[in-house]
């Protein structure tokens, strides 16, 4: 089934009469460096959840049983078989043969296909020419209330959209070059917000045609523990066969889930209970992951995705490196390969079942940073049927710190697929005492170890981040860009 957005436009009678006094800026809480020693990202172990869900991992989807009177069982069950065969294969056809959303010319409909026409992303064909569509992706509990230089600082209640989203429509004042806005809960008393009191107006040009909102309380009310939002989901003590334990694994689905019957393509990422909350991340600061993901969708940056990422375990080093001697390693088994089998040949599965995928490889797509960059890395790598995209944020890579030659790894792994990777490192990181200029270095030698095996330079994006440390906050940082980059509407 296919949505059109139907939403609530405030028209422009009055011109900031009683508009209120905007307040100094606040300053929101700085996000302290994680020192760049043994809490550097390096070796976290997996704390504890607290995100509740009720989703078994090994459940399949339900089907129907079908009765079959004695008389004509053999009749029944010819023409039962050849309907359920025929259903099965196009129930079972592979995404290049949905043309639904086609929108880059391949008859695929993917993440490459940014469809204005769908209400889960921010642009429409069908909004109203010189608007502005406003989005609430999280606020507490309540309806929010929107007042603006639009509409005189009229208090007026939002609406809920197709999305399940609180959303309206406004129209900047003539000739005005931006839009000047709050959120409150009905009350002035109660506005929206931040981290040290109430937010300043919020601003938007008028040349926006989306923009979301994530609102974190309204007036004194004090923060919430948790910071994650969007549609999270768990599932706990998912079995790992091929790491001889189970592992928690958090999913994110895309604003519109529930609401649409869209596939997404999916990113599987390493250090899950680092992506979505800071009540949950080893250091406290979270990589922000739900909120790069809902606003890039919800503004048009992308088409989203789901996020799936897996919690690390006590045994990180080792589960993450597929070399002997890495530090933290230095006694235990190198469990790289294994870490790497398990995404691709029991978790991907199991996702895919349960969750609405665009299953095939180009639609599929690995991260992490850090030690969890090396696991990506290495997934891609030894599942080049599987992953067509590598996100490594400060991938480790340097052989001081994994114990091998990765250069050398890649080299010995051919290209058998066309696999896009983006590596990066900041210019000011330190890991385990080695500084950048050696973590560059090893970033660059990768890249070379890459084109030994035959991958298309081309398609090996690099970057150096000024200032950038070795922690989340900085990842978080660069993480929206990233997630761009993975949903190109222009990528091969």
């Amino acid at each position: 089934m296919s949505y059109r957005a139907t939403l609530p436009l405030l028209l422009l009678l009055a011109r900031c009469a009683s508009a209120p006094t905007e307040e100094a800026p606040t300053t929101t809480a700085d996000v302290a460096d994680v020192a760049d020693t043994a809490a550097d990202g390096e070796d976290t172990s997996a704390v504890e959840d607290t995100i509740e869900a009720d989703l078994s991992p090994d459940a399949d989807t339900a089907t129907g049983d079908t009765s079959i009177a004695a008389d004509t069982q053999q009749d029944t069950q010819q023409d039962t078989q050849q309907d359920t065969q025929q259903d099965t294969q196009q129930d079972a056809a592979p995404p290049e043969e949905r043309a639904d959303l086609d929108r880059d010319g391949d008859h695929i409909g993917d993440a490459h296909d940014l469809d204005p026409d769908d209400p889960s992303i921010g642009l429409q064909d069908d909004q109203p020419a010189n608007t502005n569509r406003l989005i609430v992706a999280a606020a507490p509990t309540g309806t929010p209330y929107l007042a603006g230089d639009f509409n005189g600082w009229t208090q007026t209640p939002m609406t809920v959209g197709p999305l399940g989203l609180f959303e309206a429509t406004v129209m900047p004042l003539p000739g005005s070059s931006s839009l000047q806005y709050k959120f409150t809960a009905g009350d002035w008393s109660r506005e929206e917000s931040a981290f040290r009191g109430p937010a300043n107006n919020r601003r938007l040009s008028a040349s926006s045609r989306a923009s979301a909102a994530i609102i974190r309380a309204w007036g004194s009310d004090p923060l919430p523990a948790s910071t994650a939002i969007g549609n999270l989901r768990l599932l706990s003590a998912f079995a790992a066969p091929e790491l001889g334990r189970t592992a928690t694994v958090r999913l994110l689905l895309p604003p519109g889930y529930d609401a649409t019957d869209r596939h997404y393509p999916v990113l599987y990422m390493q250090d899950g209970q680092n992506l979505f909350d800071n009540a949950t991340a080893a250091f406290g600061v979270e990589w922000q992951a739900d909120e790069a993901a809902w606003v890039g969708q919800l503004e048009g940056a992308h088409s989203g995705l789901i996020i799936v990422g897996i919690d690390n375990s006590a045994n990180r080093s080792c589960d993450y490196t597929p070399f002997a001697g890495a530090i933290g390693c230095e006694a235990g088994t190198p469990l790289g390969e294994a870490y790497a089998d398990f995404l691709a040949n029991t978790l991907k599965p199991a996702i895919d079942r349960q969750f609405r995928t665009l299953a095939d490889r180009r639609n599929t797509f690995v991260g992490g940073s850090s030690r969890g960059g090396l696991a990506a890395l290495v997934t891609a790598l030894r599942h080049q049927e599987t992953f067509s995209a590598v996100m490594g944020l400060s991938a480790t890579t340097l052989s001081a710190i994994t114990g091998g030659d990765f250069a050398a790894y890649a080299a010995s792994h051919p290209r058998r697929a066309p696999i896009r990777f983006s590596l990066d490192y900041g210019d000011a990181e330190v890991v385990y005492g080695n500084n950048a200029t050696l973590l560059i270095g090893a970033m660059n030698s990768a890249v070379s170890g890459l084109t030994a095996a035959g991958f298309d330079s081309a398609a090996i994006t690099t970057a150096i981040i000024p200032g950038a440390v070795h922690n989340e906050a900085a990842w978080a940082a660069r993480l929206p860009g990233r997630l761009a980059w993975l949903l190109d509407p222009t990528a091969p």
